[in-house]
């Protein structure tokens, strides 16, 4: 099977954002399988010929508006104008989308915009169309208090969903979202983890020394109650315990929130900007690693359904990983059902957790970290369910009318 690869967000192997990198390890796992790589600047910062120098698959950047930089006057008529330049564009190309693959796999942004796009490629080049939702798009609208936006979305999918030939989802909480929601069924695609290094044993700190909780992402609101909490924690233990705790955190970019979320310095170092190898080197030499979700009611949805792209560089850490969330969440979740430990699904125990490490810091633990690695996020694992068992299901297999 040959694919035609869309994605709305171009592939970045360093910096870029979640979906930047999602696009690229899918890439890299599939390079064999994929003739051609379809996709937009998005952004007028991000070099095009540096792509195209490093991806090792043919790529063709479709017009868009990046240069005027117009997602801050308007996001919406920003994505509309670019879903516009892809229509007349593909009506000059589809020709030659045709001749690059079987079928197109189609990564969506987290705008509705993106199944107006998908909805075009499928219309104008004729070709099977599968996508790949990482993000509940309605539920992401709402997180950023995009409420007409949310609206919009729900309209969109309940028409647009049924037309495509196969639907993947991220996460097995997605699978059971959208089924609920439209009835629409969907396959679970698990997240294609490109790790620097294999998944192996990192020493713990020698006794005496400092242990570092880290924590690896953005601040946003998926994570900020929890790194509340893991704060009060640390400073808790340090009063409690004769080891002496710190919390290393890894972001993007320094931002006026740390200060809120981690008012004691004392207590907390902060790397931003970190190039991925720097970042699983800190990661490596942290006592544990804090995978967190909220939570929140209102933030259900979203953790039911999303899955952290984090998980790439906690796992090539080689340290005990603290996942910590509810129950339906799908980090916890998908730890829980394939028997690991250091897991947390009850508010306010986090101290508990922590004190847990010491038992199950072992060699052991990060083989089984390594096993599920191999079995739900290598890209052999990735070309097993698109290429080799060829799975999916129609989403035109509905179990009520749209």
């Amino acid at each position: 099977m040959q694919y035609v690869f869309y994605t709305d967000f171009p592939p970045i192997q360093n910096g870029g954002n979640a979906s930047h990198s999602i696009a690229w390890s899918w890439c890299q796992a599939m390079r064999e399988h994929t003739d051609l790589v379809l996709t937009r600047r998005f952004h007028r910062n991000i070099d095009t010929q540096e792509i195209q120098r490093t991806l090792g698959i043919p790529i063709i950047f479709i017009p868009d508006l990046a240069r005027f930089g117009l997602r801050r006057f308007s996001e919406s008529f920003r994505y509309l104008s670019d879903a516009v330049l892809l229509g007349v564009w593909l009506l000059f190309h589809s020709r030659t989308v045709r001749k690059s693959g079987g079928r197109i796999f189609f990564f969506n942004s987290n705008h509705f915009s993106s199944l107006v796009n998908a909805r075009l490629i499928q219309w104008l080049t004729r070709m099977q169309v599968d996508i790949y939702l990482v993000d509940d798009l309605e539920a992401s609208a709402l997180l950023n208090k995009r409420y007409w936006r949310a609206r919009i979305t729900r309209f969109v999918e309940r028409r647009m969903l049924r037309h495509f030939d196969r639907i993947y989802v991220i996460s097995q909480g997605y699978v059971e979202h959208l089924k609920a929601k439209y009835g629409v069924k969907a396959q679970w695609l698990p997240l294609v983890i490109r790790t620097a290094k294999p998944v192996t044993f990192t020493a713990p700190p020698v006794p005496g020394e400092v242990r570092f909780i880290g924590f690896s992402g953005s601040i946003n609101e998926l994570y900020r109650e929890a790194l509340l909490e893991l704060n009060a924690t640390v400073q808790n233990l340090n009063k409690t315990a004769a080891i002496r705790y710190k919390i290393a955190v890894c972001v993007p970019q320094a931002s006026p929130d740390l200060e809120k979320i981690f008012p004691d310095p004392s207590i907390v170092e902060i790397f931003a900007g970190l190039p991925n190898d720097k970042l699983v080197e800190r990661l490596a030499a942290n006592y544990a690693n804090f995978l967190p979700y909220s939570f929140a009611p209102a933030l259900e949805i979203m953790v039911s359904t999303a899955f952290s792209c984090k998980t790439s560089e906690y796992f090539a850490a080689g340290r005990p990983i603290l996942v910590y969330g509810p129950p339906y969440a799908s980090l916890p979740r998908h730890f829980i059902e394939n028997d690991l430990p250091l897991v947390c699904t009850d508010r306010g125990n986090l101290e508990r957790l922590i004190r847990d490490v010491e038992r199950f810091d072992s060699p052991a633990l990060i083989a089984s970290y390594s096993d599920l690695v191999e079995s739900f996020h290598s890209p052999t694992a990735l070309r097993r369910r698109l290429v080799y068992d060829n799975p999916g299901v129609p989403v035109a297999a509905t179990t009520s009318p749209l």
